[in-house]
């Protein structure tokens, strides 16, 4: 998400999972962990700019819509896989492919030596 949002904060990280667990978003069958984190990312109206974080601009994020009206982020072929960035108040959309690979934690090639 940091890659995102710069300087992204424990309280907004808060804030996020606290907007999803309103919306009732953990509810939502079939949607893959690895997409988890683009959804939080869609649970604010914006992240204001701040010269502190590294923010230059306010900027907020929706998910692409689905092709065919009813589905949500369950990805069978051809639906989900951009998540875009409108930047303020200029509204330049930019869109990022989503990267639905497991992040490779540092220490979890020494754990798997470890257990080897």
């Amino acid at each position: 998400m940091k890659k995102f949002v710069a300087g992204l904060t424990w309280k907004e990280m808060h804030e996020l999972l606290e907007t999803a667990r309103r919306e009732r978003i953990w509810s939502l069958k079939g949607m893959p962990h690895e997409c988890i984190p683009y959804v939080l990312l869609t649970c604010n109206t914006s992240f204001k700019p701040s010269k502190q974080f590294g923010r230059n601009k306010e900027a907020f994020f929706v998910l692409e819509t689905s092709p065919d009206p009813g589905d949500y982020w369950n990805f069978p072929a051809g639906h989900k896989r951009y998540i875009w960035e409108v930047t303020l108040p200029s509204r330049a959309v930019t869109h990022h492919e989503l990267d639905l690979s497991t992040p490779h934690v540092w220490y979890m090639s020494r754990v798997q030596e470890l257990l080897a």
